[in-house]
């Protein structure tokens, strides 16, 4: 299990690259892992910064479609 704080770094550096006006695409062979940093993403209210995939169902890609325009909008 990865620590909380790599967590914690990750999910701030997400945030600082998008306040900067950047795109950033974060990856993992685990669900898990992807789940963790967008929770965390959440937990510090920047729910608006983010569109995210985790799982490849067709109801997930429809989520990802609501989210984007979302983001979008923001």
């Amino acid at each position: 299990m990865r620590p909380a704080w790599v967590t914690r770094q990750i999910a701030n550096l997400v945030a600082h690259l998008v306040a900067e006006g950047k795109s950033v695409l974060v990856c993992s062979h685990k669900e898990q892992a992807l789940t963790v940093v967008r929770d965390k993403l959440d937990e510090l209210s920047l729910r608006f910064l983010y569109a995210s995939m985790v799982g490849t169902s067709a109801k997930t890609k429809r989520d990802l479609q609501g989210q984007i325009q979302d983001v979008r909008g923001f």
